[in-house]
């Protein structure tokens, strides 16, 4: 194991600030998040032309197609965002989504969870039986 992946586990450390210099050292370019803001339809619609078998590597791997972008006006790429580029495994599931062109990027991983949650929210299964429940008239309505 790298020794920044073992400081980067270490209590009191800034794990995200560890692990976007070892992105900078590695040569990944830091997603910049504030130019491009996430469209959500194109995060869903693109994870979701995938294989279920990918789609779920994409989300255990924190793997997000961000946006497109165009590379000297000809060629176009997909950015994908995760909050650790250098893991061997980000990159053959990159290379297995067969798209033309890409750029893996950092971004901090409560960014990229988020964009998750936002684009494949989890369904509150409590909420929903509590919704389920509260139909049945229980003859008790005033």
């Amino acid at each position: 194991m790298a020794l920044w992946r073992v400081l980067a586990e270490q209590d009191g450390v800034d794990e995200e600030a560890i692990y976007e210099r070892a992105a900078r050292i590695y040569a990944f370019s830091v997603a910049d998040l504030d130019a491009k803001t996430p469209d959500l339809d194109f995060v869903r619609s693109t994870v979701e032309s995938f294989t279920e078998q990918r789609q779920q590597q994409l989300l255990d791997l924190v793997l997000v197609p961000h946006h497109v972008e165009a590379e000297d006006g000809h060629q176009k790429k997909v950015v994908l965002i995760t909050h650790d580029p250098m893991r061997p495994e980000v990159h053959r599931l990159a290379r297995s989504l067969d798209l033309n062109q890409f750029e893996l990027r950092y971004a901090p991983k409560s960014t990229v969870e988020d964009l998750l949650s936002e684009a494949f929210p989890k369904d509150n299964e409590y909420l929903d039986r509590l919704d389920e429940e509260s139909s049945l008239d229980l003859g008790q309505n005033f």
